[in-house]
């Protein structure tokens, strides 16, 4: 499996961009909209070319917190809109982001 390319300005209003070369290979898009190193990262987050689930559309936040043994990440991501294509639904977007947090998860 190929790995996603990204492209990012890791500040307020900065570009987040995220392609898969993979699949269909879709492109992720929006903007930081919260950067408060270390505990929490928010962007908005949609898809490039999709007309009911354009680049910004919903919102993803990640809040770090330590403890004893390592890192508690939690992710939420909301604001889903009410007709999307198959792929683009939030029982499938859980999927994916479950397998690319088990994959960091085995990084770290």
């Amino acid at each position: 499996m190929d790995r996603p390319r990204a492209v990012r300005n890791g500040r307020g209003g900065g570009l987040f961009r995220l392609q898969f070369t993979f699949g269909d290979g879709h492109t992720a898009t929006g903007v930081f909209t919260e950067i408060s190193p270390p505990e929490r990262l928010a962007f908005s987050f949609g898809w490039e070319g999709d007309g009911t689930f354009p680049s910004g559309t919903s919102l993803v936040e990640i809040q770090l917190r330590p403890q004893a043994d390592g890192t508690v990440l939690k992710l939420k991501h909301s604001g889903f809109p009410d007709a999307t294509g198959p792929e683009f639904t939030p029982e499938n977007h859980a999927d994916h982001w479950s397998h690319y947090l088990s994959r960091l998860a085995e990084t770290v």
